[in-house]
């Protein structure tokens, strides 16, 4: 099989009707092919000619027959991948740690075909000529999430990577500023995450259960307070803290939708919080969610124990400089 060309935009989607589908209106089809992608937006690109059946035009009500052909044509925005911003903490001939930027997606999803953070990657050892270095994400980070990411550049490095996050011999440390003072100094986040059921236009969420609950996948997270700030009128009605939070487990959202269910939220998330933007006066200090990959350590398959730290970016350091000034330190 020939490797994915990641270092370029996609080509057109082809799905074959199978048995199971047959008798199903092309527009049901292709959603609940591409789960991600709406039923307006399907429409609308089988009326424009960018959805064919059996590269033929087609009509939404179209009835399907097994065998059929339906190709789409995603969307192709023009990306410069050369523009987009890759630092490198760390690489060797197995494994690259990025610090990842705040707003860029790591891998492509849904509607988001190219441009992401592995697309970048393939461009880069295209343009380096090593064609026998294949990216592959050892673990994720959510869009608005920044700091260190570690990439493997092989299959083997990646299976190695797999079996010790599945033993649990991998160390993440995040940082995150959370609505409201906690109170206890450190503590465990234990639960079962599952997705929460959400309409359309809502955007993804995982809900926590109690463990005993026993419906979805057993999460459990540490965290230690590193600084509490008061209530403050002007910015802050609850106060914040600041948090170095370690996940036991890689389940999606997990930090996030921990600290949720813990009553603290992190600082400006749009989908768990309740403050969408840090403003002070009339200035934004803090307009994504306030969470850092900070550490990463792992036992790497040469030998010995390997440790990579992104330090705090601008924005995160700006926040916590406002708060210090204006919602004092408890």
């Amino acid at each position: 099989m020939a490797k994915k060309d990641l270092a370029n935009p996609p080509g057109p989607i082809v799905l074959t009707v199978d048995i199971l589908y047959a008798g199903r209106r092309l527009d049901r089809f292709v959603a609940h092919r591409l789960p991600r992608w709406s039923r307006t937006l399907i429409q609308k690109k089988i009326h424009i000619g960018e959805i064919l059946r059996n590269d033929m035009p087609a009509k939404p009500n179209d009835t399907l027959r097994a065998g059929d052909k339906v190709t789409i044509t995603p969307d192709a925005p023009e990306i410069d991948l050369s523009q987009i911003p890759l630092r490198i903490l760390y690489e060797d001939e197995n494994f690259v740690a990025i610090d990842k930027e705040p707003g860029i997606i790591v891998h492509p999803a849904g509607r988001e075909t190219f441009g992401t953070l592995i697309n970048v990657l393939h461009f880069r050892y295209r343009r380096l000529g090593q064609d026998s270095v294949t990216p592959l994400l050892c673990h994720r980070l959510d869009r608005e999430t920044s700091g260190v990411l570690l990439v493997a550049k092989n299959a083997d490095a990646r299976r190695f990577m797999q079996i010790e996050f599945e033993k649990g011999r991998v160390r993440k440390e995040y940082i995150a500023i959370v609505e409201g003072t906690v109170k206890e100094q450190t503590g465990v986040v234990e639960g079962t995450l599952r997705k929460a059921r959400t309409t359309l236009s809502e955007k993804p969420r995982m809900e926590v259960n109690p463990p005993e609950a026993g419906s979805g996948q057993c999460s459990t997270t540490e965290f230690a307070v590193l600084e509490r700030f008061k209530f403050s009128d002007e910015l802050l009605p609850g106060g914040a803290t600041l948090l170095c939070a370690v996940p036991k487990t890689g389940r999606t959202h997990q930090i996030r939708a921990h600290l949720a269910y813990l009553g603290h939220p992190i600082l400006c998330d749009k989908v768990y919080g309740a403050v969408k933007n840090l403003t002070c006066g009339s200035v934004t200090v803090l307009s994504r969610q306030a969470l850092h990959s900070h550490k990463i350590s792992f036992t790497h398959p040469a030998g010995g124990e390997k440790t990579v730290i992104s330090a705090l970016p601008q924005d995160i350091t700006g926040a916590v400089e406002t708060l210090r000034k204006v919602a004092r330190t408890v």
